[in-house]
């Protein structure tokens, strides 16, 4: 067990040094390609999407993946789990998604290009199982698969984002990349016999414990998303986009905490 905790916090920590060298790399050339405006522009309606994803998911990726690791190999039970927790997210994940499709609409009517693109970040909470295998222990796969596709989307960023009109290009392809990388855990499902139904009943006993993981995640993201998008309600995008690239640097350790706090969630079992 202790060499499988050193082994899941090694690929973790793996992972998160590399999100704290791409924004190292990609945050001036942005700054010189896109400008303060854009990124501005892409903070706020990035902030304001990420509330919609926030309520999608609730406290599922805590509570799905403790519940998960508790049922350890008794398949069954891991499918059933699986099953009653899925349909809560995909009814969620859903709703959001309209609710946010009527917030773009209504809303932006300066930048609804851009917003409708950041909207498949919403959608894409449909398709996020990373909360299943983080469950079953297999971080190496998650963890090689983001890494895989975020080298890959710094490239494609390098390589397309050429001038201050392609901010749709760069919030294609960071949204993009979020969906195709919540999409390919689900080819590795078969392979891991779990049977996936939408199932209705049961459901009941899971809302309360996912609520309870919802409230901290809740306070902790009106502090963290707040001040981008009330910076965008209140002052310019030209300064939104200065406090985005600052913001995004000074937050790089806690990517690490949180990498170390999925491991921990799987010793709470024990």
């Amino acid at each position: 067990m202790k060499s499988s905790i050193k082994r899941n916090l090694g690929y973790q920590t793996v992972y998160q040094i590399l999100n704290t060298c791409l924004p190292l790399i990609t945050a001036p050339f942005l700054s010189r390609i896109l400008g303060a405006e854009n990124l501005g522009i892409y903070s706020y309606i990035t902030s304001i999407s990420s509330f919609f994803v926030l309520f999608a998911m609730l406290g599922i990726v805590n509570y799905g993946t403790r519940l998960i690791a508790e049922y350890n190999n008794e398949k069954d039970r891991i499918s059933s789990a699986f099953s009653e927790i899925y349909t809560i997210q995909l009814t969620m994940s859903l709703a959001c998604s309209v609710l946010y499709t009527g917030y773009v609409y209504l809303f932006c009517k300066d930048n609804t290009l851009i917003a409708l693109i950041q909207g498949i970040t919403v959608i894409a909470c449909a398709i996020n199982i990373n909360w299943v295998f983080f469950g079953l222990e297999e971080f190496k796969l998650t963890v090689m698969r983001n890494m895989v596709i975020r080298l890959t989307t710094v490239v494609l960023i390098l390589l397309l984002v050429r001038n201050s009109s392609d901010l749709w290009v760069y919030t294609l392809l960071m949204a993009g990349g979020t969906m195709i990388s919540d999409a390919v855990l689900w080819f590795y499902l078969p392979s891991r016999r779990l049977k996936i139904r939408i199932a209705y009943k049961g459901l009941k006993k899971h809302i309360k414990p996912i609520l309870v993981l919802f409230i901290p995640l809740l306070a902790m993201s009106v502090y963290h998303l707040m001040d981008k998008a009330m910076l965008g309600w209140l002052s310019t995008f030209h300064e939104s986009g200065y406090y985005y690239n600052a913001d995004k640097v000074i937050n790089i350790p806690v990517g690490v905490l949180l990498g170390v706090g999925t491991v921990i969630v799987l010793m709470m079992r024990l």
